[in-house]
């Protein structure tokens, strides 16, 4: 009797040092999260403030604006308008104008006709190198059924499809096209434009 009870005295004890080992390793597991979880806080709490830094970017921002601005108005005027110049072509830098091309009874599109409007006194200041790259850039390959450079006074220059080599020079009526023709211009071997007269 005596030795059945001593072996589950020696039984018990062995149990309980297993509890309080398993126990004690639990402790120390849940010691070691909370640990490194505070050295997170801790770490966080050393790294540099974001709003700080980006107020800081903001601030050499704003200092790099003002050192750059022009220093006066007329600065930034020709600023702009060195911006603004595409061309030193007045027919380059005109606005196109579209319309549509339609049937005799208005009821179907044929196509599109284009038209640019410049004065006359511009007009007959336009030299070669000037008309030539009007001629090669705009209008051909354009795919417009006809293409009208127009003046105020009622005359103009029209090209007929999207062929930049010979055009009629004369009065427009208002969709863009020759009324009386008083003169056609075509490109010679040369490359150059010559108008010639109607006779």
């Amino acid at each position: 009797m005596r030795d059945t009870r001593n072996k589950e005295k020696i039984m018990n004890r062995k149990r309980s040092k297993k509890k309080s080992i398993g126990i004690s390793l639990a402790v120390i597991v849940i010691l070691g999260i909370i640990g490194s979880v505070n050295g997170e806080e801790v770490e966080t709490a050393n790294t540099p403030n974001v709003t700080e830094s980006t107020e800081a970017v903001f601030e050499l921002a704003e200092q790099e604006i003002y050192t750059t601005e022009p220093e006066t108005s007329q600065e930034a005027k020709t600023e702009l308008e060195e911006v603004k110049t595409e061309s030193d072509n007045p027919l380059m830098n005109a606005k196109i104008q579209i319309a549509d091309v339609m049937n005799g009874t208005k009821s179907e599109k044929l196509g599109e006709w284009a038209e640019i409007q410049i004065s006359k006194a511009v007009l007959e200041e336009i030299t070669q190198e000037q008309f030539s790259e009007f001629c090669n850039d705009i209008v051909n390959e354009s795919g417009y059924s006809w293409l009208t450079i127009s003046c105020e006074d009622g005359t103009g220059i029209q090209f007929a499809g999207s062929i930049p080599y010979v055009s009629t020079y004369g009065s427009l009526d208002n969709e863009g096209c020759i009324a009386e023709s008083m003169g056609t211009i075509m490109v010679q071997e040369d490359g150059k434009y010559i108008y010639t007269e109607v006779e």
